[in-house]
């Protein structure tokens, strides 16, 4: 049996038109990975940022853990995903109710780090940006709830009196 291709010119264009789209298609493709290798190498993206987390807990480095927790707030923050920052923000936070002080299974500690601690420099970066207000009161009243129920003074104030900051307006 045998089989029998035709070959055939392909049909005319316009070579520069042609020339042209090629040029565009190598453009875009050649845009598309400089900018997935900036992603890479900045580290900016919510996912590399949580394996950097994940690398510091596991190896107890806590100021790594500290710093790395915030940097994922920042980032949550700034892409707006309220839901995400909403979630680590509880977790920091722990119980809130009155049996809080002796929750087993919570540890407000993670890797050395207080995790109310970080929540509050958290809330404190989150500042600068008003369409965060809300979200910064609701966690920041759910703080010094704790933080009155565990016998400390919110903000770093002493003897009760408080220090609450403002929002920047732009």
């Amino acid at each position: 049996m045998q089989t029998w291709v035709s070959i055939t010119e392909p049909p005319k264009s316009n070579p520069t038109l042609g020339n042209l789209r090629t040029l565009v298609d190598s453009a875009q493709t050649d845009l598309l990975l400089t900018n997935k290798v900036k992603a890479l190498k900045t580290g900016n993206s919510i996912t590399d940022i949580k394996l950097r987390l994940a690398s510091a807990v596991e190896l107890r480095k806590g100021p790594d853990v500290q710093k790395t927790l915030i940097i994922l707030a920042k980032a949550l923050a700034s892409k707006g995903f309220k839901r995400e920052l909403h979630i680590l923000c509880e977790d920091l936070l722990g119980p809130t109710h009155s049996s809080a002080i002796i929750s087993q299974s919570w540890s407000p500690q993670l890797a050395g780090v207080d995790k109310r601690k970080v929540l509050r420099e958290i809330l404190n970066a989150l500042l600068a940006d008003l369409k965060w207000q809300d979200f910064y009161l609701e966690f920041d009243e759910l703080l010094q709830l704790v933080e009155n129920l565990n016998g400390k003074h919110p903000n770093g104030g002493q003897n009760g009196v408080e220090e609450r900051r403002s929002f920047v307006t732009p």
